[in-house]
């Protein structure tokens, strides 16, 4: 299962839990700072400035002999400190709130205008001086003080406890989407090999009676299908009795009988053979991949060659001895399509089979000199029984299967076939040949 294309269940689902996963770690930062953070600066911006005036008022009610006692005390139970206060320092020019928080209530507290200052000198500590009218006391306190250690917990179990939920989530969605694309690629595999491997009817209860649904359609379309088959297959067989009455009642003509007329009726009888052919192929199937067993180069020049026997104008071109090795059968049937499409429309003039081949893959292109088809056509073409004429007659645009054909086959192996413009004008069929799944070269039943 892939997890990364955003047009999957997967992929959009993971996309809008991490859009709200996201939304939520934003909301949840800020109103963490709003009703947490900032309630904590102020209390403790108060609870500091506090201090730091009452620390100064004792400062100076003590004799003069105790105040370095005083200051030892406060260092080692409120980390604070005594300078000399006739020492200019520096202004703090940037502050953050906290810093202005305390700025102004020691303004407060002391109904004295106070500045934050710094030191060159100790650079992680901050000074107030404190002015009590008889005297300036400066006290600092450490840069430590400005550490939130709750915030920056709150914020972290709030992340966690997010990230938790949105792997959680992303689990859940995982567990329910597995199944789902594994019925996704079982009804894939119907259309594109016509072999269906049953569903396992397990799981939650919404997911196994979805399985068991699509097992009962697919056993319904089965018998459909096997009905198809049987009954096209009885057709064929009721047409061509009667058309080879014809061609034996064709062959004991007069002598005297016109040759033309002859030529004309025994064309006829060939096109209709053909296109009852056709159409039981279509509604047959394919049965088993087959196994290579030929080179492609090997292929193409004896399929060239054939065409080059019976006086019809195929050029191939290989850029080097393309050792890549094919199912010869589906192949040629596909080729037989396209260039006998190539042929037929290309006005007398010479069909191109070029190849350009890799070592596990290689890419046909065949190129004719006809009018092409229209873009918005390109797809249709492969329809049963479609054609770009309005008539019906085969000798002006085939039966409308040979196209329906060679996709089925395309669709069965794992090859690719698309139509797009020639160089220099018509129309250009490029067929990519890739290795035969594995998991299909065996047991398929013949049906469908």
């Amino acid at each position: 299962m892939r997890l990364s294309p955003v047009n999957s269940l997967f992929g959009r689902t993971a996309l809008v839990v991490l859009s709200a996963f996201i939304l939520f770690s934003v909301l949840a930062i800020a109103v963490t700072r709003e009703y947490l953070v900032r309630p904590l600066q102020e209390r403790a911006a108060e609870d500091l400035s506090a201090l730091i005036v009452l620390s100064a008022q004792v400062w100076v009610e003590l004799p003069p002999w105790t105040r370095l006692d005083y200051e030892a005390e406060l260092g080692r139970e409120h980390a604070l400190q005594v300078a000399d206060s006739s020492v200019p320092l520096p202004l703090i020019e940037e502050k953050d709130r906290y810093l202005k928080l305390i700025e102004s209530a020691l303004s407060e507290k002391s109904r004295k205008r106070v500045k934050l200052k710094t030191s060159s000198e100790n650079p992680d500590w901050v000074w107030a001086d404190i002015d009590l009218g008889s005297q300036v006391v400066r006290i600092g306190f450490s840069r430590e003080r400005l550490r939130y250690e709750l915030p920056t917990a709150v914020i972290a179990i709030v992340a966690a406890g997010a990230l938790i939920i949105f792997l959680t989530t992303l689990l859940l969605v995982l567990h329910i989407t597995r199944p789902l694309a594994r019925l996704t690629h079982a009804v894939q595999q119907i259309s594109k090999t016509g072999h269906y491997q049953p569903l396992e009817e397990k799981g939650p209860r919404e997911l196994a009676i979805l399985a068991h649904r699509i097992n009962s359609a697919e056993r319904e379309i089965q018998t459909l299908l096997d009905n198809r088959t049987t009954l096209l297959a009885g057709i064929s067989h009721d047409l061509r009795t009667p058309l080879t009455r014809m061609q034996l009642e064709l062959a004991l003509l007069p002598a005297d009988t016109p040759e033309e007329q002859v030529r004309s009726l025994d064309n006829e009888i060939g096109i209709m053979n053909r296109l009852v052919s056709q159409t039981l192929e279509l509604a047959r199937g394919l049965g088993k991949h087959e196994q290579p067993d030929t080179q492609l180069a090997d292929f193409l020049i004896q399929f060239a060659d054939e065409h080059d026997r019976n006086d019809e104008p195929v050029t191939l071109e290989m850029e080097s001895d393309c050792r890549f090795m094919i199912p010869s059968h589906p192949l040629r049937r596909i080729l037989d399509n396209l260039v006998g499409n190539a042929l037929r429309y290309s006005g007398g003039q010479p069909v191109t089979l070029s190849v350009t081949c890799h070592e596990h893959s290689a890419v046909l292109h065949v190129r004719d000199q006809g009018p092409g088809i229209p873009p918005a056509f390109r797809d249709k073409v492969f329809t049963p029984f479609f054609r770009l004429e309005n008539s019906r007659n085969p000798h002006t645009g085939g039966s409308g299967l040979g196209l329906a054909i060679a996709r089925q086959l395309c669709d069965f192996y794992g090859w690719d076939i698309r139509l797009g413009d020639a160089p220099g004008g018509g129309l250009e069929a490029i067929l990519t040949l890739t290795p035969t799944p594995a998991g299909g070269q065996s047991d398929a039943p013949e049906t469908h």
